[in-house]
């Protein structure tokens, strides 16, 4: 049974909903952050000490756009955009500490479908794999720095593994 929780917020007038698998994508989601959180923190004794709340809202692409404009200065849409609630030296005692909702992570639902098609993916395939991401992101890690898009993607390719979902990575390549 999972410990952490992921807060699902839908935009009011969004595909999300009526997208086939969506109740069993998001029934998946506190699975997928116990697993992030096991694999990011391979060493401690994470069934006992280390759990976690994230926010997580389901956008459309004009949604997504105001935020990257807002936030990244960027005037376009993006897949995903999280928002940490903990600096990078604190997230290890709020995750010891349990139940703080560390952050805010958006998907915004067109680009993802857009992206899906292009890389001939399942929709929520796709999503899981952006909301890891995400949750990394949360936990302080980044992809500016080659060493750390590297742990980083390791990491997104060893919980999608979890989950039977295939190496992004490498369809990207193709």
């Amino acid at each position: 049974m999972s410990k952490s929780r992921v807060n699902i917020n839908v935009e009011s007038e969004s595909k999300w909903e009526e997208t086939t698998g969506f109740v069993e994508w998001k029934e998946s989601l506190s699975g997928v952050l116990d697993c992030v959180i096991m694999k990011r923190y391979p060493d401690d004794n994470v069934d006992a000490e280390v759990f976690a709340e994230v926010d997580l809202h389901l956008i459309d692409n004009p949604e997504m756009q105001e935020l990257n404009l807002k936030f990244m200065q960027k005037n376009s849409t993006t897949n995903v955009l999280s928002f940490p609630q903990f600096g990078v030296s604190e997230i290890d005692s709020a995750l010891r500490s349990g139940g703080h909702v560390i952050g805010d992570i958006f998907l915004a639902y067109e680009k993802i479908a857009q992206e899906s098609r292009e890389f001939e993916v399942p929709f929520f395939d796709r999503c899981t794999h952006l909301f890891v991401h995400g949750v990394l992101h949360l936990m302080g890690m980044d992809h500016v720095l080659q060493p750390e898009e590297e742990e980083m993607e390791n990491l997104e390719i060893c919980v999608l593994e979890a989950f039977g979902i295939k190496n992004p990575y490498v369809l990207w390549e193709n």
